[in-house]
């Protein structure tokens, strides 16, 4: 794997596509704006902002406040000083807008807010048809994030698929880059009787990445998002992994029924891979979230 260095030609890297979609204007905006930024501080990206008009907006008004909202940002964080935000200001509905932008341009990551209420452990409807409905990869994203680089990942393992191992590709490239960050692999098993058997996943992953971590066994009946987020933020997490996966039995409870709120982190991000990437196909060092 070849990673770039600060010094090679800039006309050897591709930008990556980030899409930062917003639904109101205020501090829950700001600080998904702000940590979109952050986690992509190190890397080459083309960044466009997306808000959708509501019944009463004015799109010069509402162009201002979003001018204001990246400049104060831009004089709180030295992340942003040397970084550029195209707007795009839409009468569509934002799922909408976003899967026309999917269509016509391209997404490499979406960032969203769960939701616009503080300390909610679900999304809300429009946070959870948008992560439904799109294909990219995702960053889900609380109101209330705390603006710090993630050095803690944990990441929800169900089971070896080299599909799976494939949507990891971009934490694995960012993982070589900086050797101090950790992370958290749980593993859960329906019985004690079966743990064995499924402890060769371990070996899968300890081969793909290279960097401090650690496997976390959890034998529950239920699996539950709940339990995942509860057992990561004991380990001091502030970034969690979900591989996105149609067919597991994490997901088919929710996607069998879409009316039933999808679970979240009210206090760090959620990245939701959905793209496979060879890990040859990767030149440049990237973030766990694009």
């Amino acid at each position: 794997m070849n990673v770039l260095t600060p010094d090679e030609s800039a006309e050897t890297l591709q930008p990556r596509k980030i899409l930062i979609a917003i639904d109101q204007l205020g501090d829950s905006s700001e600080s998904l704006i702000a940590y979109s930024l952050l986690v992509t501080q190190n890397i080459l990206c083309d960044y466009t902002l997306l808000y959708c008009l509501k019944t009463f907006d004015k799109a010069e008004i509402i162009s201002k406040k979003i001018d204001n909202i990246l400049e104060n940002i831009k004089r709180k964080h030295i992340f942003f000083t040397d970084k550029k935000c195209n707007v795009n200001i839409s009468s569509e509905n934002l799922l909408e807008a976003i899967l026309q932008f999917e269509q016509e341009i391209g997404i490499n990551c979406l960032m969203i807010n769960s939701s616009n209420l503080l300390d909610t452990h679900t999304m809300d409807n429009l946070a959870q048809s948008i992560l439904f409905r799109v294909s990219s990869n995702v960053l889900v994203i609380p109101p209330n994030v705390a603006l710090s680089f993630p050095n803690n990942i944990g990441v929800l393992i169900e089971e070896h698929e080299v599909s799976n191992l494939e949507k990891l590709t971009t934490l694995n490239v960012f993982l070589s880059a900086y050797k101090d960050i950790f992370i958290n692999f749980v593993l859960f098993t329906d019985s004690e009787e079966i743990l064995e058997q499924e402890r060769k996943v371990l070996g899968e992953y300890n081969n793909f990445f290279d960097s401090n971590f650690k496997f976390t066994f959890i034998v529950q009946d239920l699996k539950d998002y709940r339990i995942f987020f509860k057992n990561i933020e004991e380990n001091h997490s502030n970034a969690a992994v979900i591989v996105w996966n149609e067919n597991s039995p994490f997901f088919k409870y929710y996607l069998n029924d879409t009316s039933k709120q999808f679970p979240c982190s009210p206090k760090f991000p959620v990245y939701y891979p959905k793209l496979s990437e060879s890990i040859h196909d990767i030149d440049l060092a990237i973030t766990p979230f694009i």
